[in-house]
């Protein structure tokens, strides 16, 4: 199984949705089905990425347009 579909396996599994931080911790925290530490190393870093991007976009966006947070 690939690992995004390992991923959307996890995130499935979620109680409730997470966001941030938060998301990242709990994915360190489980493993469901073949996702375990090594896709949990690699999907972490790409998260972290995203979030990073994220906030730096939502830092400088009112210069474009005004804009909210999620």
């Amino acid at each position: 199984m690939p690992e995004r579909e390992m991923l959307k396996g996890l995130l499935k599994q979620q109680e409730s949705p997470l966001s941030g931080k938060a998301l990242i911790l709990w994915i360190w925290q489980n493993e469901w089905g073949g996702f375990k530490n090594a896709s949990q190393n690699y999907t972490q870093v790409a998260i972290a990425a995203l979030l990073s991007l994220q906030d730096e976009i939502y830092d400088h966006c009112d210069f474009i347009f005004e804009c909210q947070p999620f």
